[in-house]
């Protein structure tokens, strides 16, 4: 045991160097990038090779936040100890070989010879991957360690203190008496962690009257004025109790506005009944012809005295059929820049001339479930008093409500979909009859994704632990949708390879005699029905808020525009 704990400390210094060799490739390679010219141009200027540099700027940043993570749990018992190390020794190996790879194939000819120091760090954290044990070899530790019944979620969690640890007790005991059976069991059989209008009023309603519905609101907006650490243990919280997940629109999104540019009449008005959730909202931004692109939206809304005239249509708008209000991007002028006619409006969903038709998705909607819809605007008169800003200021605020929209902390609600992704591994057996969970190949397919969370976790804590309230995180937040939304999909997809054959009946299959129809011929359990839709639902979470590809397009513009200064 010595000797482990000696080696443990041993494992996480070297990440520590191999995180230093990293950030040196990455650093030289966007300097090379900058300054090379190939075919006139220079090599920061092709699309492609800004996106395989973001990709290592990823890997950096994750390898380096769960490299301080593991150091830090050094003094834990060695079970725990050791999940955390072989995780850092996992990520800092994979992230040293990627970002090596890509710094030698960017710089060319001259990154195979031994006249820069790449090739040297390259050399040099090759030769610390096959130290004190291989990927595969730590995989296996990890597996050890994180994958039995009764092993804890995580052990990445920060050392609260006393006040700390009793607001933690508070929370639990608050969940236990306020998620009661009916609730749970709704959201347990919905595709997206969603329920229908009712059962989201329902649940704020009780967030609300215990004064905790806006945990990212300032205090002087209504807010509960938590500590960073205050609001990540009550997502970590909520989200290992299986709670309910209410709209984000009103709440997340539109408010901030609203606190940033928002009138205190307008803020008076609005936000009380957002934090109440007396009021529903959806989001007016994609249009049939403009969505990541939404400096090319069409729809027009005309100046006629104290009144814009509204026309034209939005697109894959969540819930509409059940908002009150819409927020909107809408363009008042064509001169100039694309961006700089649009303006942003709210608009009520019960003004004449608003129509919303339904678009039914591959993820198989059954009653009460519909998710997106194209909204229509004819001749929809809005007050001049509902816009935000002033005219043209829309893609202003649009960037500005965008940033809360993707960054936001994913992990612990992934830690739920991991959780019971490991339930089902001890549930179904392969093809040979044995259980998953004692399969080899899907035993270590399970520690690598655990590995992943546990730097997307320890990347998100190093950051959103030190983000006030109400405070907008920038460029990064493209970072953070990245990393959240694609390991969503990849948990979707080992989930559904998991149940097999299980995949056939959707949910509307398999909740038919619900329905008054002939039940299935292959009926399953409640608790797996939702999983084949999940994955085909969660195919949309690399597209919205700006697909993934122009998430890394933000993040090269900020990363080279660094580079520069």
């Amino acid at each position: 045991p010595v000797l482990q704990q000696v080696l443990d400390a041993a494992i996480c210094a070297q990440c520590a160097e191999a995180v230093g060799a990293m950030r040196h490739m990455w650093k030289d390679t966007v300097a090379y990038a900058v300054q090379r010219k190939q075919f006139g141009m220079p090599l920061a200027s092709f699309q492609v090779l800004q996106h395989r540099i973001v990709d290592m700027f990823i890997a950096l940043e994750q390898a380096s936040a769960l490299t301080h993570a593991a150091t830090q749990k050094l003094h834990l018992p060695a079970a725990q100890r050791s999940r955390v190390v072989s995780a850092a020794k996992v990520q800092a190996d994979r992230a040293a070989r990627r970002i090596g790879q890509a710094a030698i194939q960017i710089h060319g000819g001259m990154g195979i010879t031994e006249e820069l120091p790449l090739g040297h760090y390259f050399r040099r954290t090759t030769a610390m991957g096959a130290s004190f044990g291989t990927t595969d070899a730590h995989l296996r530790r990890y597996a050890a360690q994180a994958l039995d019944p009764g092993q804890p979620d995580t052990v990445l969690t920060p050392a609260y203190d006393d006040a700390e640890i009793a607001f933690r007790d508070e929370v639990r005991a608050w969940i236990a008496d306020a998620l009661d059976p009916e609730l749970l069991a709704l959201k347990e059989r919905s595709k997206n962690g969603y329920l229908d209008k009712a059962g989201q009023v329902c649940w704020q309603k009780k967030l609300h009257a215990k004064g905790w519905a806006a945990p990212g609101w300032p205090p002087e907006h209504g807010g509960p004025d938590w500590t960073p650490t205050q609001r990540y243990i009550f997502l970590s919280e909520t989200a290992s109790a299986g709670c309910p997940l209410i709209s984000p629109m009103g709440i997340a999104m539109v408010a901030y506005v609203l606190m940033e540019f928002g009138t205190p009449a307008q803020q008076e008005r609005f936000l009380p009944s957002i934090l109440s959730s007396d009021v529903f909202w959806c989001q007016g931004y994609s249009e049939p012809e403009a969505g990541s692109d939404l400096a090319s939206l069409r729809m027009q809304a005309v100046r006629d005295g104290d009144h814009y005239i509204l026309n034209g249509a939005k697109i894959w708008t969540t819930h509409a059929q059940w908002a009150d209000w819409i927020f909107c991007l809408v363009r008042t002028s064509p001169a100039g820049k694309p961006q700089e006619g649009i303006t942003f409006l709210l608009v009520d969903m019960s003004t004449p001339g608003i129509s919303v038709r339904p678009l039914p998705s591959l993820d198989g909607p059954i009653e009460g479930e519909q998710e997106v819809n194209q909204v229509y605007f004819e001749n929809v008169r809005v007050p001049v008093e509902n816009r935000i800003a002033e005219e043209g200021m829309g893609w202003t605020c649009a960037k500005y409500l965008l940033q809360f929209e993707r960054g936001v902390a994913y992990a612990p609600l992934l830690r739920d979909q991991f959780k019971k992704l490991k339930a089902l591994g001890r549930e179904y057996r392969n093809e040979t009859g044995i259980l998953l969970m004692d399969d080899p190949v899907f035993r270590q397919r399970l520690a690598d994704l655990g590995t992943q969370l546990d730097a997307l976790d320890a990347t998100e804590m190093r950051f959103f632990l030190g983000v006030d309230s109400g405070e907008a995180i920038g460029a990064l937040s493209s970072m953070f949708k990245l990393l959240g939304t694609e390991m969503q999909q990849v948990l979707s997809e080992v989930t559904v390879d998991a149940i097999g054959m299980d995949v056939l009946p959707f949910v509307r299959d398999a909740f038919a005699e619900l329905r008054g129809r002939p039940a299935p011929v292959r009926p399953v359990p409640d608790h797996v029905a939702p999983l084949a839709p999940l994955y085909f639902n969660y195919r949309k979470t690399s597209i919205y808020a700006g697909t993934n590809e122009i998430q890394r397009n933000i993040l090269a513009k900020h990363l080279f525009s660094q580079a520069a200064r």
